[in-house]
């Protein structure tokens, strides 16, 4: 939703969203592995989905990965209000 609120263009707001979604994904993960993002590597790797979405794939419903996934979703909803608000 976020992505289609920043364009009216379709084809431009799946390259926006397939790019968010892989920053979210595995992007946040793979800059933790950088030796020179050392201090906030631990943190940086548990706001990934992945991270969150590893323990879930296995079965297991943890109320951190819940809120995390409502806290995320809750977050590009708003933004997206925000977006369509300015364009009023």
């Amino acid at each position: 939703i976020l992505a289609s609120a920043m364009t009216n263009n379709q084809v431009v707001a799946f390259i926006i969203a397939t790019f968010l979604s892989f920053i979210l994904f595995t992007g946040l993960n793979s800059l933790a592995g950088i030796n020179v993002w050392s201090a906030i590597s631990l943190p940086l790797s548990k706001m990934s989905l992945e991270y969150h979405y590893h323990a879930m794939s296995k079965g297991l419903l943890d109320s951190r990965d819940i809120i995390y996934l409502i806290s995320v979703s809750a977050l590009f909803l708003f933004f997206s209000k925000l977006i369509l608000d300015y364009k009023k």
